[in-house]
C-alpha cells in the first residue's frame, strides 16, 4: 500500500476521533438507525454484510500493521504511527497484536530516557490493554524478554487488564514450563505484581460486585 495513503488513512482516523466530541453519541445513533433500516429492508443478506465488515476490518488491520512495522514511518511520523496504534486498540484489531507487542517501547513523543510507570505514554502498550485477554499471550512472551524495558512494560500492561485470575494462571503455567532460572524469576516477579494489582482491585471493588465475574469477550480480527 502506498505510504502517503497510509499516512492519510491514519491521519484521517485521528482527526475523526478528535472531532467526535459531543457529536459522538448522535453520530452513533444515526449509524445504528442506518443499520437497523438496512437489516429491516433485507438490503443484502446478513452473511454478505458480515463478510463485508470483516473484510474491511482485516484490510484496516493489515494497513495499520504495515505502518507500525515501518521503521522510517516510526522515525519520521511518530504521531501518525501513534494514532494508528490507538486506532488498533480502539477498534480491537487483534491482527495488530504481534506488531504492537514488537514495538511496545515506541513513544510518539521524545522519550526522557527513562521508562515511565504510566502505560499511557506508550501507544502500543496502551493499545494492547484495550485488546483485552487476546493480548495476554503476547504480553507474557514479553515478560520473558531479554530486554528489561519490554519486561517492565508488559507487566504494566498485564496489570491494566481484567480477568487477573486467568492471567495469573497463564503466568503460573508458563513458569512451570520454563527451564531457565532467569526466565522463571521474571515470571515470578510478574506473578507477584499482577497478584498485588488483583488484590488492590478486590479491596476497591464494591461489596455488591464481589463474587461476580464477567465472561471473557472474544476478540475480532
Amino acid at each position: 500500500m502506498n505510504r502517503s495513503l497510509l499516512v492519510w488513512l491514519c491521519g484521517a482516523s485521528l482527526l475523526a476521533l478528535m472531532l467526535a466530541g459531543a457529536a459522538q453519541d448522535e453520530e452513533q445513533e444515526t449509524m445504528a438507525e442506518m443499520w437497523y433500516q438496512r437489516l429491516l429492508s433485507h438490503e443484502g443478506s446478513l452473511p454478505e454484510t458480515a463478510l463485508e465488515l470483516s473484510a474491511h476490518r482485516k484490510a484496516l488491520a493489515q494497513a495499520v500493521t504495515q505502518m507500525i512495522n515501518d521503521r522510517e514511518m516510526r522515525e519520521q511520523h511518530p504521531e501518525v504511527v501513534g494514532a494508528a496504534m490507538a486506532l488498533a486498540g480502539d477498534l480491537q484489531l487483534i491482527g495488530c497484536i504481534p506488531a504492537l507487542a514488537e514495538n511496545i517501547k515506541f513513544r510518539a513523543v521524545r522519550p526522557s530516557g527513562l521508562i515511565s510507570e504510566r502505560i499511557e505514554f506508550y501507544p502500543a502498550g496502551l493499545a494492547l490493554t484495550r485488546m483485552g485477554f487476546a493480548s495476554v499471550p503476547a504480553l507474557v512472551s514479553l515478560v520473558k524478554s531479554d530486554d528489561a524495558d519490554e519486561t517492565t512494560l508488559a507487566i504494566f500492561a498485564l496489570c491494566r487488564l481484567p480477568h487477573k485470575n486467568l492471567i495469573l494462571d497463564v503466568l503460573k503455567a508458563e513458569q512451570a514450563r520454563t527451564t531457565s532460572e532467569v526466565t522463571a524469576a521474571k515470571l515470578a516477579s510478574a506473578l507477584s505484581i499482577v497478584d498485588t494489582a488483583r488484590m488492590d482491585e478486590e479491596r476497591l471493588r464494591p461489596k455488591s460486585d464481589k463474587g461476580t465475574s464477567a465472561a471473557i469477550p472474544e476478540g475480532e480480527n
